[in-house]
Parts: C-alpha cells; structure tokens; sequence
C-alpha cells in the first residue's frame, strides 16, 4: 500500500468508529427524551439510566450536537514547528543526533524518541534507491537483515 491508500484506509476505519460512537450516543440522547416524554423528571431519568442530571439537561436540549466539536481537527505535536528543518537536514544527509541537536538549540523540549521516530518514518517514505550494481563494475546485491540468519541456517531452495 501506498502511503496515501494507508492513510485514506485509516481515515475510513477512523470515521467508521466515529459513526458507531455517534450512533451509540444518539441511542442514549433518544432513551433519555422518551423517558422524558412519559412523564419522568430529570432525577429519575438520572437514576434509570446512571447519567449525569447535566447531561440529561444536554441530552433534552434541541440543539443538542452528538459530534464532538474536537472531531476531525489535527492538533499539533511538539515536533510540527521543527519538521521543515527536519526535512532539510534528512535532504542533505545529516545524521539523526545532529538534527536532535540543532532542533534542541532551536528550543524544541521534546523526547528524543519523537524525533528518532520521524526520521525512520520519513526514511522509509521518502527512501532514495541508489543503483548499486554499477559499483565498481560488479554487480551487487542488498539483502535485509532479517534474511541474513535464513539464508545462514537454511537451504537456498528453503529461502
């Protein structure tokens, strides 16, 4: 997947649980009007349903809006004023405890492990693959770590 098909499935997982809370909470805002509608005060619909008499009060209000008013706004990390020096640096090559230092300098208080976490996010989005096999004429070939041991301690045709 690509990093945009991530984040629009994310986004539709994310909206999909929003719907179910929202439907939920109007489940609750309807059972509290119709015990309303039949006749019972806001202390017994606060002892039949365990909510809070304020926000029974809530509930009753016509202008009533289940949607957080938070919803769907991004707030801003502690790393967001940083990024773009960031990414400069990650451009020309600068290590990652170098780019901590400068952006610590620049007054972000932040934890390290934010940073590190970016910079292998933003490494595995935006990684350059270089034509090795011209390297002194031979041609070579990368393999992961991971495969490494696999390739150690099993038959080739196994791997």
């Amino acid at each position: 997947m690509t990093l945009e098909e991530r984040e629009s499935s994310f986004q539709t997982k994310m909206m999909t649980v929003h719907e179910e809370k929202v439907k939920q909470k109007m489940e609750r805002v309807n059972e509290v009007r119709e015990l309303k509608k039949i006749g019972c005060s806001n202390h017994e619909i606060s002892r039949r349903t365990g909510l809070n008499r304020s926000t029974i009060r809530r509930y009753l209000d016509e202008n009533f809006n289940p949607v957080h008013a938070s919803y769907g706004k991004k707030k801003n990390g502690k790393l967001t004023p940083y990024i773009k020096e960031i990414d400069e640096c990650l451009e020309k090559g600068i290590m990652g405890s170098e780019i901590e230092k400068k952006i610590r300098g620049m007054g972000y208080d932040g934890s390290s492990s934010t940073v590190r976490q970016y910079i292998t996010d933003w490494k595995r989005c935006r990684k350059l693959y270089y034509d090795r096999s011209r390297e002194g004429g031979r041609k070579t070939e990368t393999i992961e770590r991971k495969n490494i041991f696999k390739l150690l301690y099993h038959p080739i045709e196994n791997v």
